[in-house]
């Protein structure tokens, strides 16, 4: 495929999108004890950053990313995340 194709931008806004829910699963899983409040402030608001990004991408290409981007925008709201806090 050609460098600027329609299908890279929506195979890399797929990869990030997935990069974006793994570092989301990784923080999850990370126990508290083990990253002191601030370190995990700092961590959710780079992703909160790259998550305005995703969405952003998500958006603009429609269809299954349009859904992609609403679960992501529920995901990584400040409620949502005090429910990950399970250790």
């Amino acid at each position: 495929m050609c460098e600027g194709s329609p299908y890279n931008l929506w195979l890399s806004t797929v990869v990030c999108a997935k990069e974006l829910w793994l570092h989301i699963g990784i923080l999850r899983q990370t126990p508290t004890s083990d990253m002191t409040k601030e370190a995990r402030e700092k961590e959710l608001k780079q992703l909160r950053k790259t998550e305005e990004i995703v969405m952003q991408d998500c958006r603009s290409l429609g269809g299954t990313l349009d859904t992609i981007a609403e679960v992501l925008d529920v995901e990584i709201r400040p409620a949502s995340i005090v429910q990950w806090s399970i250790y």
